[in-house]
């Protein structure tokens, strides 16, 4: 299996949350998951790494990250 994690610098994280408002997402951030095709229409870097068998990942501190399991 693998699994699909899209992170966003912690200094992108106001636009973040002005992102998720404008498409009704509530800003509880640890609990959200946000569609792929809003994250698509982002106007800051999202950073997508697959993450396979072994891997490690390191999320940034206070980034937001999501991960889709596959």
């Amino acid at each position: 299996g693998h699994a699909l994690w899209f992170m966003v610098a912690a200094e992108d994280r106001l636009k973040v949350e002005t992102l998720f408002k404008r498409h009704g997402y509530p800003l509880a951030l640890e609990n959200l998951v946000a569609r792929v095709e809003i994250l698509s229409k982002a106007d800051f870097p999202i950073y997508v790494v697959e993450q396979k068998v072994g891997d490690l990942i390191v999320v940034p501190s206070l980034g937001y990250h999501q991960v889709h399991d596959e």
